[in-house]
């Protein structure tokens, strides 16, 4: 289990490491599937949970028209279930895209910084991964007393937590995108520093 999850995560970051183009587009639709995760997962009560989120996950700036939505679905005004909820928080996202591109100058640059972004939430979610997968040999084997298909219970677990793993890195890799304070020194030299 532990080699084919290797695979396809060494497989990405071959990908990445060679220069590989991620496609703004592609951003767009994992945050997305981010937001859409938040909006259905029934974590948030309130605008200021909403608010939280685009803080943690979006922008460090709270603009007047998410403070506006934020306060309609305090009051019963909007429900979290509405539209218009997700498109408003992907306008924040393209409006963020559009702002780190802007400061690096180019879309080259732009498409660095991605790649870089990306790799590093890949890279701290695979270690995590790693760690886990080898306490839960341990853990599995303590299971072994109450005569249970170890081999089962194992590959059972460890998909589950590589699917989680992909979702934090989704999650991560749109946070380091927009979040990072990220900029091009006199010399051309990429400088990030991740949220």
């Amino acid at each position: 289990m532990i080699q084919r999850q290797r695979d396809l995560i060494y497989a990405t970051r071959n990908h990445l490491l060679d220069g590989g183009e991620i496609q703004i587009e592609k951003i767009m639709e994992i945050a997305q599937e981010n937001i859409r995760r938040f909006l259905e997962s029934g974590t948030y009560s309130d605008g200021n949970s909403l608010n939280r989120y685009v803080l943690d996950n979006i922008s460090y700036r709270l603009d007047k028209d998410i403070t506006d939505m934020a306060a309609e679905i305090s009051d019963g005004r909007l429900s979290v279930h509405d539209d218009s909820v997700e498109w408003r928080l992907l306008e924040k996202v393209k409006q963020r895209l559009s702002e780190q591109e802007k400061s690096l100058g180019s879309r080259g640059s732009m498409n660095e910084f991605m790649r870089v972004a990306v790799l590093n939430a890949v890279d701290n979610a695979w270690v995590e991964q790693v760690d886990y997968l080898q306490q839960l040999q341990a853990a599995v084997a303590g299971r072994a007393t109450a005569q249970r298909n170890l081999l089962f219970e194992y590959q059972v677990d460890a998909f589950e937590s590589f699917s989680k793993m992909e979702r934090t890195v989704k999650e991560n890799a749109v946070r380091n995108i927009l979040l990072s304070d990220v900029y091009m020194d006199e010399n051309n030299k990429l400088h990030i520093f991740f949220p």
